[in-house]
């Protein structure tokens, strides 16, 4: 595993600045859509949840 890690490492120091940058600009990007994606689910979670209550009310009318 040690091995690997520092494999990695040594290749990751082979990029150039412009490549780190890209790489950088990607995970950024990615972070901030799952990020955006998990506020989506908890709003439909939510929605979820408002319908069942809804559903359990009127159910038992």
């Amino acid at each position: 595993m040690l091995k690997s890690s520092i494999s990695q490492s040594s290749e990751l120091s082979t990029l150039s600045d412009d490549e780190v940058k890209r790489i950088m600009s990607v995970i950024e990007r990615d972070f901030k859509l799952r990020e955006k994606e998990y506020k989506r689910i908890e709003e439909l979670k939510d929605i979820v949840r408002q319908e069942h209550e809804h559903t359990k009310c009127l159910a038992s009318s």
